[in-house]
């Protein structure tokens, strides 16, 4: 299961993070940054923020918007696992030398290069502690198996706790 993290400061109570727990027993935790990316894996976290460098400049993208998609492929005893997260949001404090820039499909490109690579960053440092630490398929991967990919599951489902780890 997974259990927020609260902690009270200052006559106020603030979310730190989420426990997860398996099989009675805490097996990680995730700050609130960490959960903002676990968060990104599972379809949600929309009002989230990410950091990212551009030409030298840290800057933040809104996400106003996000959007999950799995693809699952199995090839002998490999299950390939993709997870596709699409988002919508805005930079924020971006500074443009002229109007005619701000529309320039070529920097446009480059910042959504640049907030791509972070995110993928993030997301597979995340990916990395679920599958290892928690070795738990926290993700629900397995409800996309069973609706999407039936016969995969079928073929799965006595031994996935060992095939979402290695996928």
């Amino acid at each position: 299961g997974i259990l927020p993290v609260l902690n009270y400061k200052e006559n106020e109570i603030e979310f730190d993070g989420i426990n997860i727990m398996t099989d009675y027993k805490s097996c990680a935790r995730f700050d609130s940054d960490e959960t903002k990316i676990y968060n990104w894996l599972t379809g949600m976290g929309k009002k989230s923020f990410v950091e990212f460098e551009y030409k030298n400049e840290i800057l933040n993208y809104k996400i106003s918007g996000i959007k999950r998609d799995v693809s699952i492929n199995k090839k002998g005893d490999i299950l390939e696992v993709s997870i596709f997260i699409e988002t919508e949001g805005d930079v924020n404090s971006f500074v443009v030398e002229t109007e005619d820039k701000l529309m320039d499909s070529e920097m446009i490109k480059e910042l959504e290069e640049a907030i791509n690579n972070s995110m993928e960053d993030m997301v597979g440092k995340i990916l990395g502690r679920v599958q290892v630490e928690v070795g738990k398929d926290i993700l629900e991967l397995d409800k996309e198996l069973k609706l999407f990919y039936p016969s995969i599951w079928m073929d799965v489902e006595d031994n996935w706790d060992n095939y979402f780890q290695s996928a």
